[in-house]
């Protein structure tokens, strides 16, 4: 499996695309296009992988996305043995090419803000909490239109974005990933999704994508910027997180052998180091009297 190079359907009438899904779940395969992207999910859990970075995704969030960054949003669903019927995944996105018939208006001094602000998080970044309401709206707002107000509603829509306060940057500076690469860690994204709750022996992880285990990690780093055990890590913590919140699970000892732990107190250090908390107080935050 490899980055899946996408052709954004952009309309002779428009450099503008817009898209509302409402879905089983999201498309399950890392891919990249030459169109920036902004999306808000309305509906749907899971992980996103967008560059080297590894978040957990969830209803109000919303993602940029620069042009030619691989990302994928993995379903929670996608995860489970169990086959649903209903809609689980749903969210508007927007498609626009600064390379394109859009880089002369952005050249323009009243835009230079906005050019600034899409430089700086062209690796992507989230942004979360109650400012999303308002951008949700914007973003709705360039769906909804047609012509020169799309147009004006997607300038009001960067521009709400400039504004802002504490986008999560996915971080350090985009890297593009040649086929072959891509189709590598691909490989290994899938692989470890896949058996990350057991036990995941680097040599089996290596053997996939045909390296030494010595060479694997190295390839590992060189791409994505951590080592192996640091994303298996990230991963499981990230699911524990998950079932912490939702009380699927009576206690902590469970969420250890659940996300792949293979002992509670390594579980209990390894996540207070991650999140700054122990496992028991943060549960006790999502706890209801």
């Amino acid at each position: 499996m490899k980055i899946i190079p996408f052709t954004i359907p952009m309309p002779d009438s428009s450099s503008i695309h817009v898209q509302h899904e409402a879905l089983l779940a999201f498309y399950p395969h890392l891919h990249r296009h030459k169109e920036w992207q902004i999306t808000m999910v309305l509906k749907g859990t899971g992980t996103l992988l967008a560059g080297n970075a590894l978040i957990p995704f969830e209803p109000g969030q919303l993602f940029v996305f620069g042009a030619q960054l691989p990302h994928v949003f993995k379903s929670d669903i996608h995860n489970s043995k169990t086959k649903r019927k209903q809609i689980d995944a749903e969210s508007y996105s927007v498609f626009f090419s600064t390379d394109g018939l859009l880089q002369s208006l952005l050249a323009l001094p009243e835009m230079r803000s906005i050019d600034k602000w899409l430089n700086k998080y062209q690796a992507g970044c989230c942004i979360q909490g109650k400012q999303t309401v308002a951008l949700t709206e914007l973003l709705q707002q360039v769906v909804k239109e047609e012509g020169a107000k799309r147009l004006s509603s997607l300038i009001a829509l960067l521009h709400g974005l400039t504004t802002a306060k504490s986008p999560l940057a996915f971080g350090g500076s985009q890297r593009v990933l040649s086929d072959a690469a891509g189709q590598r860690i691909n490989n290994v994204i899938q692989y470890t999704l896949q058996y990350y709750t057991g036990h995941i022996a680097i040599a089996d992880v290596a053997r996939t994508i045909h390296m030494t285990p010595q060479a694997f990690c190295r390839y590992f780093k060189q791409h994505t910027r951590k080592t192996y055990i640091n994303f298996v890590t990230e991963l499981r913590i990230q699911e524990a997180c998950k079932l912490l919140q939702q009380a699927q699970t009576e206690n902590v000892s469970a969420v250890a052998w659940q996300t792949g732990f293979n002992s509670v107190p390594n579980f209990n250090r390894v996540f207070k180091k991650v999140t700054g908390t122990t496992p028991g107080l943060y549960a006790a935050r999502f706890k209801t009297f």
